[in-house]
């Protein structure tokens, strides 16, 4: 299986929509169809996430529950927001590793506040 940035960014966007004090999110793979995710591609991605650290997850009989967003999945988030910078990061680091991958997305969402302040000042 072959790692999907898209479809972590879209399952911790969900998980963080999801989650609530005393809920979880257990994603399922209808849910992500349009980035044709099955079920055993959906859990691997649900490991990742947890193994990586940006959510808190647990491994059930019925597959990965997520309870919350880690502080490192919610800056993951915070900078793939924009979706130029999500594609600036996808195009410059999308076959390095994950920690090349998130630190272009943090530089690239640096550049775009940069840019953004320039116009303000």
């Amino acid at each position: 299986m072959k790692r999907d940035m898209d479809l972590i960014k879209a399952i911790l966007l969900e998980s963080e929509k999801a989650c609530r004090p005393g809920a979880y999110y257990q994603p399922e793979a209808y849910s992500f169809r349009d980035l044709q995710a099955d079920e055993e591609t959906l859990q691997e991605h649900c490991r990742l996430i947890a193994e990586r650290g940006l959510a808190n997850g647990t491994l059930t009989r019925e597959g990965w529950r997520f309870s919350s967003l880690t502080w490192d999945g919610h800056d993951f988030l915070d900078n793939a927001r924009n979706d130029s910078v999500w594609r600036a990061a996808k195009d410059a680091a999308g076959r390095f590793s994950f920690g090349v991958f998130t630190a272009t997305l943090t530089e690239a969402a640096k550049a775009a506040a940069l840019k953004a302040l320039e116009k303000v000042f």
